[in-house]
């Protein structure tokens, strides 16, 4: 059985401090354990278009990996049935961002402002109150992929991809702006 890489740290980190920050910069309702959740998801779910990756490791480990994708299609499909039925925007936001990512390949769809857009439209449609986090959190995420050798499409379906930097993931320079950014988290949740 093929090992599972856990590349993900420091996405994990940057969305930790996008819920900090997030936290920090709004007057929410919700705990600020809530937010600083919703960024740390927010920053992996970008990364539900490979099997191999953290968020899968954490929610599906048990699933074949060759399952992955069509699970996450299926629930997909689900969510836009409920949708229909329930004439919900954020079902329908779900519903066809889970789909999406079941369908295109990795670093198209999930690492684009659309699928940016979705996420935060769906998370405002759940409760306002996680908008600025899971925004932040799934930013940091195309922020960070943009920094890599390989970029991201920004502007998917147009396929041009876009880079900043040629940092390779799993590379020390990676594990470094994981651990300043996690420092950082931290120091400023502490703070709060």
């Amino acid at each position: 059985k093929e090992a599972v890489r856990l590349n993900g740290g420091t996405h994990a980190a940057l969305g930790l401090g996008a819920g900090v920050v997030a936290a920090s910069t709004m007057q929410p309702e919700l705990p600020t354990i809530f937010l600083v959740t919703a960024g740390v998801v927010s920053a992996l779910i970008p990364d539900l278009d490979e099997e191999k990756s953290m968020i899968y490791n954490y929610t599906m480990k048990k699933v074949d990996l060759r399952m992955r994708r069509p699970l996450v299609g299926l629930i997909g499909i689900v969510l836009l049935f409920f949708s229909a039925l329930e004439l919900s925007h954020g079902f329908l936001l779900a519903g066809a961002y889970f789909l999406g990512v079941s369908i295109f390949r990795h670093r198209t769809f999930s690492h684009s402002l659309l699928g940016l857009v979705m996420m935060t439209g769906f998370a405002h449609e759940v409760n306002p109150d996680l908008t600025a986090a899971v925004f932040l959190g799934y930013l940091s995420h195309l922020l960070a992929d943009s920094l890599t050798i390989q970029g991201i499409p920004w502007l998917w379906p147009y396929p041009r991809r876009y880079r900043m930097a040629r940092i390779q993931t799993g590379s020390l320079s990676d594990h470094m702006i994981g651990l300043v950014a996690l420092f950082l988290a931290l120091a400023g949740w502490a703070s709060l």
